[in-house]
């Protein structure tokens, strides 16, 4: 297998996935992403298929799954200022806008969150009420909620077992297709990745450092993996921006 080294990994999606756009982009990096959270199989072999056409020698990395919630929505949910806001499974009393998950929650029952947000801290809500099947919450602005964004949660931990059965499950279904390493969302510990080898024979694996437990064990992770990720939007969501450099640069030498 030839990586070739650059600085730059491409993340391709529906608008970019076409044959002037990679081959722009094969001018500068051979490094190219492919994002299993959105898109059917059938679109990523697709695309997997035409970077090869394209691009030969390119190292292409298809991210896996996580356990983190995404909403579920299909279609565009106006949220205005002051809307409270309850996403997940809720009660029959709850009077207020609801919004299905494609995950159940972690465990929010020992931390303290009094705020969460959706789609990497970009829309910030003061939580209201929280359970294991829902949490509410009020929006401090107003927005337009696309389909599947993912939902943060700082301090949360997320189902080791749930974690693992899910990538599992999707490197098992993607196994046939022609890429050269996984990457492996909302890991928090080595053992994730250690179960994964199994079936994840012969390829890359690339641990993503997204939420505090797993900037809290990284290096356990990095001894386990073959190459880490710091997942900027996520993690920062998580910790703040304010602290995203100090976590990355400084405090894990």
């Amino acid at each position: 297998m030839r990586i070739e080294i650059s600085k730059v990994l491409v993340t391709l999606g529906p608008v970019s996935l076409n044959d002037q756009s990679i081959n722009d982009f094969a001018r500068y990096t051979g490094l190219f992403r492919l994002n299993g959270s959105h898109g059917s199989l059938d679109w990523h072999r697709s695309a997997v298929t035409k970077i090869r056409e394209l691009v030969p020698g390119a190292f292409i990395l298809l991210d896996v799954p996580g356990a983190k919630p995404r909403t579920n929505n299909t279609e565009l949910i106006t949220i205005n200022k002051g809307d409270i806001v309850a996403f997940g499974e809720v009660e029959s009393e709850f009077d207020g806008l609801s919004v299905k998950l494609t995950k159940p929650l972690p465990d929010l029952s020992s931390i303290t969150l009094p705020t969460f947000s959706v789609n990497d801290g970009q829309f910030l809500f003061d939580t209201v009420q929280k359970n294991d099947a829902f949490i509410a919450g009020r929006s401090r602005g107003s927005f337009q909620l696309l389909p599947k964004r993912g939902v943060n949660l700082p301090g949360s931990v997320y189902c080791e077992k749930l974690q693992l059965k899910i990538c599992q499950d999707f490197i098992q279904s993607a196994n046939d297709l022609d890429v050269d390493g996984f990457g492996l969302s909302f890991i928090q510990n080595g053992g994730v990745v250690d179960a994964l080898r199994d079936v994840a024979s012969n390829r890359v694996l690339v641990s993503k450092i997204e939420n505090s437990e797993g900037l809290k064990n990284v290096l356990e992770i990095i001894l386990r993996s073959d190459a880490v990720m710091i997942d900027r939007g996520d993690l920062a969501a998580e910790i703040g921006f304010d602290a995203l450099y100090n976590a990355v640069e400084k405090n894990h030498p």
